[in-house]
């Protein structure tokens, strides 16, 4: 695939949406003012180093409603719906601040929850448990971005576990 071509080997044509806040809305009348959304943007910026302290405490909610998912309890729907509401709202929060790679594994995360269907299995609690294990890592080595290198071999470890359990 050649640097302007968007498709692959096999004729494949990729649509790659742009990812600046600027072009997702619409300028001028009836749409965003520009001076407002560069505030918007000034505004998440500063809050990234706060986002660290949010992301380490919902890493602890995570952590919790996994020992809970673990334990096999009488609880264990509520402990995976509290896994999938934390780890989703880490998706959603990630790619604002900066970290892709949050976004990636929460959404690994919440997909692996998703296919839980009556009490887990062990093999599903321990991916579960990888994932969270993940998460925390992400966030205790501050990967930034899509973590580089070590992003890749997270995300591809989470994969092979999935897989493994999926074969």
């Amino acid at each position: 695939m050649g640097k302007g071509d968007n498709r692959d080997e096999s004729g494949a044509t990729f649509v790659r949406p742009p990812d600046t806040l600027s072009t997702k809305v619409r300028m001028g009348a009836g749409g965003v003012d520009s001076a407002v959304l560069d505030k918007a943007e000034a505004l998440i910026a500063s809050l990234r180093d706060d986002y660290l302290t949010w992301a380490a405490e919902d890493v602890t909610r995570l952590e919790d409603a996994m020992a809970r998912f673990d334990a096999g309890t009488d609880d264990v729907e509520t402990a995976r719906q509290d896994l999938f509401r934390t780890a989703h709202d880490m998706k959603g929060q990630g790619g604002s601040f900066g970290y892709e790679l949050v976004t990636e594994v929460g959404d690994r995360l919440c997909r692996l929850l998703e296919a839980i269907h009556g009490p887990p299995t062990p093999e599903q609690r321990e991916a579960a448990a990888l994932h969270v294990e993940a998460m925390r890592l992400v966030i205790a080595q501050r990967l930034e971005g899509d973590g580089g290198t070590s992003g890749a071999a997270l995300v591809s470890g989470l994969e092979r576990i999935v897989r493994k359990m999926n074969p």
